[in-house]
């Protein structure tokens, strides 16, 4: 039985209207960016100008730095091009993040959570992982849509 759901975003390919739209509809409360570089070329979607929107609209932003995805792991994947490869190495990064993992676990049971990053496809990006993990911790409690 589903007691909440977790929700996640990549913003490639939306516009900021788009993105604020997907988020709004689900009444998200807080948006997790679990990207390791908040900086963004696209317009929006830099730490600072995402975090004044989103508050402008009731939204609370957090940045996750530990739960982003390390130069190396980047590297490997862009080299390889093997998601599997990846995966296993970043579950092994979060082991190390229990804490980050742990403080997650607790707010996205409390209220309507958005873990944030770039990639459109969440099959092929860490924050399915992260999703992953968290759906463990609370024993399958939790249903993860892609927004």
């Amino acid at each position: 039985m589903v007691n909440r759901y977790l929700y996640t975003i990549g913003y490639e390919g939306l516009s900021w209207e788009e993105f604020l739209k997907k988020i709004k509809s689900k009444r998200i409360k807080v948006l997790i960016d679990v990207r390791a570089i908040s900086n963004s070329r696209k317009r929006g979607f830099s730490k600072s100008e995402l975090k004044a929107n989103l508050t402008s609209v009731g939204i609370l932003y957090l940045h996750l730095v530990n739960l982003g995805t390390p130069k190396e792991l980047r590297t490997l994947l862009k080299e390889t091009g093997n998601f599997r490869l990846f995966a296993k190495q970043y579950k092994k990064r979060l082991h190390e993040e229990k804490e980050k993992i742990s403080e997650v676990t607790l707010l996205i049971m409390e209220k309507d959570c958005c873990l944030l990053c770039f990639e459109k496809d969440a099959e092929y990006c860490h924050r399915t992982i992260i999703a992953e993990e968290v759906i463990e911790k609370v024993h399958r409690k939790l249903e993860v849509v892609n927004l």
